[in-house]
This record gives structure tokens, sequence and C-alpha cells, in this order.
């Protein structure tokens, strides 16, 4: 239940710094708002940094077990094509008729 709500969390607090950040950039008034929009920018990665670094090490660990796994196993063997017909639908110049003389 927790983790549902660190992405609510992280959802809420991206819309209210990207609203700053826009009314920042938009009015170019002082200094303070922007200081104000940066530290929450910089909260907002902290959360983000938090999040996607176990996820980043899991795809990793995933693409290496599957890399692993269809390295050591065999390729599925072919159908046979002997007897085999196949019926091509399409116009007499386009692909189809291409497709057939392939």
């Amino acid at each position: 239940m927790e983790y549902y709500l660190d992405w609510i969390y992280m959802g809420v607090m991206s819309a209210f710094v990207g609203g700053a950040m826009k009314k920042v950039l938009a009015s170019h008034v002082s200094a303070a708002p922007t200081v104000v929009a940066w530290l929450g920018v910089t909260l907002l990665v902290e959360r983000l940094w938090f999040f996607c670094v176990p996820a980043v090490l899991v795809l990793a660990a995933f693409c290496l077990a599957c890399c692993l796994y269809s390295a050591r196993t065999a390729p599925a063997p072919t159908l046979p094509v002997q007897g085999k017909a196949v019926f091509i639908t399409g116009c007499d110049t386009g692909f189809g008729k291409a497709a057939a003389w392939r």
C-alpha cells in the first residue's frame, strides 16, 4: 500500500513543481520563486532516484537472465513445408503478386 502512496506523492509533487516552473519561466519576476522551484525539483529528483535505481537494476538482471536463457537453449525446430500451400490474397500488381513469386 505504501508503494502506491509514494507514486501518488510523486505525481502530485511533479504537478506542483511543473506548474511552479511554468509560472516562473513565464513571468521572470524575482529569484525567490525560482529558488523554491529548484528546491522542489531537487526533491522530486531525489524521489525519482529512490524508485529508478532499483527498477534499473531489476531490468538489467531481467535482461541478463533473458540473454543467458536464449543463449543456452536450442532454437525451436521448424515445421516441415512439404505438402503445404499458402493462399495469398491481394491485387494482381501489388504485394500479393510479389509475395507469391517469392
